[in-house]
């Protein structure tokens, strides 16, 4: 299920970190085992409940083999997939432009938060 936009024009992180795990085709269960937390904490982050701390959702990053920016971006989250932009492109000049430039905001974004 693709997640649904704000009003504002993003994904809410609840619908990301879903979204992410059901294209992975991860059980609730397999994604907080391999991230190191319970399935009620997913569960609850999912459902727009509660908030994951700053290291969980390095934990979740981590586990969905995806970039922790991925989750900060405001911008189309399947876009964002690293894993599946590393397939379909073998090289930087095979990608879009648009794609391209909106990799080079996320790295930037990432190095502002300290993530690399």
């Amino acid at each position: 299920m693709k997640p649904k936009k704000t009003q504002k024009g993003d994904y809410p992180l609840n619908q990301r970190i879903k979204y992410l795990r059901e294209l992975r085709k991860l059980t609730q269960s397999e994604l907080a085992k391999k991230a190191g937390i319970t399935q009620g904490s997913l569960a609850h982050f999912e459902a727009g409940k509660t908030s994951p701390s700053v290291q969980t959702l390095m934990a979740l990053a981590s586990a969905l083999e995806i970039s922790p920016a991925i989750f900060f971006t405001s911008d189309d989250v399947l876009v964002f997939d690293l894993k599946k932009i590393q397939e379909r492109y073998k090289k930087l000049e095979d990608m879009p432009d648009k794609l391209y430039r909106d990799l080079n905001t996320v790295v930037l974004l990432g190095k502002k938060l300290g993530l690399g």
